[in-house]
């Protein structure tokens, strides 16, 4: 486990050296349905086809950071903090660690004009890194109740990863009228479908997993055994260098279609990913066991403990770049829309007085606003992608003439329990500027299990 730390603390002190790292399966700063430009090469590749979808598109900056956990907050350390823990405060605090605990680390930098849309194609690099660390609840039950005899700690469902991954995105969109009548009365009159293909280099790589241990609490002895395994490629921690390491492909399928009211879409994402890891290859294997131990022998604990540790070079291992679903549906209406102008209210009168007052051409008009429900799940963990389904309820409003759209989404479930996303984007002219932020457990970050960051700057024409 130290050797795992040492090799993550390496990959983070590479990526804040070169500041090149970007990638996200759902981004910050737009929806699933609303994505656009070139922030459809992460999203579907449909809707490079659906109206709105600029004739050029350019990525000029794009930055994010993010650190958060799945349990502690800071509301939840100020109530312990410097006070003597009860038993009933110990039962809380492990009732909320009952589905093990999860730290994550990211930070982004979109390498500027490498990412571009024209048309119903497109085109961008990224360099994507993690790093992320899963316990299960025994170690927090070992150290606030100690071992009793007759208890038993589970050492295993304990992970870690690290990784850092380059390559590039390429998305088409063909679209197709639409026939059938039904559908021709929502003002469905086309379907967009996609396609992307992305060439992923693998340049580091680093997991460790826990797959069998325990420790037995008897009434006079402890005894136990576990064995654990860490493989690493690309890295060479002696030297601090990193080298191109792995290889992989993964494709995206997408459709969508927008109608006068109702929009959806549906795309399955890395289809067939997988990394095939081939350079500097190692693994690292420990084991211990350990026999009647007590406090007697405690001054002789090699004589009760076995250990052992082997590392060697391996000609390669593959890993799977986890594939994922999303779907989602959105319905657009409009706020503070006054009624429709009767035919002669309608058509003025030219012979008769303008009778139009200041206030009625001050008086602001309808907001665009639409709603929408998108559905997440991953099919494997691992590489930012959770197993566990997600359900994202979104709202944004164009205020300005659609000068300065504003957005709320709340999302629920995915490993993250309730996640907290406002933002706002800025549009003048060619000019398009976004920023959010994502907190988990609570509206405010301070008071949430971690924040996210992001901002990005392009361009559509």
């Amino acid at each position: 486990m130290v050797r795992l730390l040492w090799t993550s603390l390496v990959f983070w002190a590479m990526i804040l050296e070169q500041g090149a790292v970007y990638g996200t399966p759902r981004p910050l700063y737009t929806g699933f349905l609303g994505a656009r430009g070139v922030e459809v090469l992460e999203g579907n590749p449909a809707n490079l086809g659906l109206p709105g979808n600029p004739s050029l598109s350019l990525s000029l900056s794009e930055v994010r950071v993010g650190f958060w956990n799945s349990v502690l907050s800071t509301g939840l350390y100020n109530k312990y903090n410097g006070r003597y823990l009860t038993q009933e405060d110990k039962d809380e605090l492990l009732d909320r660690l009952r589905g093990g605990w999860r730290w994550v680390g990211e930070v982004s930098l979109l390498p500027p004009l490498f990412s571009f849309t024209v048309g119903r194609f497109g085109c961008g690099t990224f360099l994507d890194a993690g790093t992320s660390v899963s316990l299960s609840k025994s170690p927090f039950e070992f150290l606030l109740n100690g071992l009793k005899p007759g208890d038993r700690l589970d050492l295993t469902d304990m992970e870690a990863q690290s990784y850092i991954l380059s390559g590039v995105r390429l998305a088409y969109a063909y679209v197709c009228d639409l026939r059938w009548e039904p559908l021709r009365r929502w003002g469905f009159r086309k379907v967009s479908t996609g396609v992307g293909l992305r060439y992923i280099t693998g340049w580091a790589y680093a997991h460790a997993e826990v797959p069998e241990g325990e420790l037995v609490m008897g009434e006079y002895y402890t005894w136990g055994k576990g064995r654990g395994v860490i493989y690493t490629a690309g890295v060479d921690t002696a030297e601090f260098e990193l080298s191109p390491s792995g290889r992989g492909f993964a494709f995206d399928l997408g459709m969508a279609a927008e109608g006068s009211e109702v929009s959806v879409g549906l795309a399955i994402k890395n289809l067939g990913g997988r990394i095939r890891w081939g350079k500097k290859t190692k693994v690292w294997e420990f084991s211990f066991e350990m026999d009647s131990l007590n406090v007697a022998k405690i001054d002789t604990m090699e004589e009760v403990v076995t250990c052992s540790d082997t590392l060697y070079s391996t000609s390669g291992f593959s890993t799977s770049y986890p594939s994922y679903l999303v779907l989602g549906v959105s319905y657009k209406l409009e706020l503070f829309k006054g009624p429709e102008p009767s035919r002669a209210e309608a058509t003025p009168d030219a012979t008769g007085p303008d009778t139009t007052s200041s206030d009625s051409l001050l008086t602001p008009g309808p907001i665009p606003l639409k709603l929408s429900l998108t559905y997440r799940q991953g099919f494997s963990e691992g590489f930012g992608v959770s197993e566990g389904p997600e359900l994202i309820f979104g709202a944004e409003a164009d205020l300005l003439d659609g000068r300065l759209p504003i957005f709320l989404r709340l999302c629920l479930g995915g490993g993250d329990g309730v996640v907290w996303v406002p933002g706002f984007g800025v549009r003048l002219g060619p000019i398009r500027f976004s920023a959010a932020y994502a907190s988990r457990g609570h509206p405010f970050p301070l008071r949430g299990r971690g924040v996210e960051l992001a901002m990005k700057l392009g361009v559509s024409i």
